[in-house]
């Protein structure tokens, strides 16, 4: 059971692929993570593809470890 008063959602953090891996990423995590903090959010949560392991080791490398899993089944 997670008992919060504010929480923050990362809907979409994209940087263009020749601008990769020079830190534009973590800097706008990091604007996020203190925008989110100045407004009383106790945790932040992010959504990313169990098969996008460019983006898993990305919020991982920031921090973030598994808190649910989300089970989907294509119709």
């Amino acid at each position: 059971l997670v008992r919060e008063s504010c929480r923050a959602e990362i809907t979409e953090l994209v940087v263009e692929p020749t601008a990769r891996r020079r830190g534009f990423g973590r800097a706008l995590a990091h604007a996020a993570f203190a925008w989110a903090r100045e407004r009383g959010a106790s945790r932040v949560e992010v959504r990313v593809a169990a098969r996008n392991d460019a983006g898993q080791a990305f919020w991982r490398r920031l921090g973030f470890a598994a808190f649910v899993d989300v089970l989907d089944l294509r119709l």
